[in-house]
């Protein structure tokens, strides 16, 4: 594995990233750069109010801009759905929160961590409380599995994520990770936390400057009974 470099040696890594904070995901996609294992692709989907500059870097980056009207818009579930899609084929996925604080180690362990834990299908950092806590260290990995989901950044198995149905449309904003760890769980697999890679997250922005919180409700409501539907487990029901 070279530093800083994608070779034909190593697996190929893509990531998902819908973006309304302009700047902190410019500041994401610069640290990506820097990583001592960069992404191949980001999937870089615009849902700005006055669109977000594409940087120059030494990874693929596939734009497109969210639709503008609210009757057209899918959701971050549905961005997810759309990067899911296009990022087929690739060993891993991350599926990235755009108001999230990484590190230059990230990419390097969360590899490590799927080579320690073969059965894992999804590797998360762990959330600092503070962003001065924000950092990694590759040579001394420690890894616990996960008994909830934990969003933010995480990392599928490509192959994994390609078996997991789409998450339904309904679910605009909310519950797109809790469809993907109900899944991971019925198919028998576990997620996985690296508790020395630590990342911030600075408190879902964007459902804040859109007013999105009203749909928490309704939206928990309907992921139970499309749970129910699928026979998936609630994480937090007994």
């Amino acid at each position: 594995m070279q530093e800083g470099s994608n070779t034909s040696t190593r697996s190929s890594i893509g990531v998902v990233m819908p973006v309304t904070q302009v700047d902190l995901a410019a500041a994401i996609m610069m640290v990506m750069d820097e990583n001592t294992v960069r992404p191949d692709k980001l999937i870089l989907i615009d849902d700005s109010d006055h669109g977000c500059r594409v940087p120059d870097v030494h990874y693929e980056i596939e734009y497109m801009r969210a639709p503008r009207s609210e009757e057209e818009w899918p959701g971050v579930n549905g961005f997810w759905n759309y990067g899911a899609a296009a990022l087929r084929g690739y060993d891993f996925v991350t599926i990235m929160n755009d108001d999230m604080t990484i590190h230059p180690h990230f990419f390097e362990m969360v590899l490590k961590a799927f080579e320690r834990n073969k059965d894992a299908a999804v590797v998360c950092p762990r959330l600092a409380d503070s962003i001065t806590q924000v950092g990694g260290h590759p040579k001394k990995l420690r890894v616990l599995r996960m008994d909830k989901r934990e969003g933010g950044a995480f990392t599928f198995r490509g192959p994994i994520l390609e078996k997991i149905p789409p998450i339904p449309a309904e679910l605009t904003v909310y519950f797109g990770d809790d469809w993907y760890y109900a899944w991971t769980e019925k198919m028998g697999l576990f997620w996985v936390k690296i508790m020395n890679s630590l990342i911030y997250h600075h408190g879902s922005l964007g459902i804040k400057q859109r007013n999105l919180r009203p749909r928490l409700r309704p939206e928990r409501d309907l992921f139970e009974k499309l749970a129910k539907k699928n026979g998936l487990k609630v994480w937090w029901r007994p």
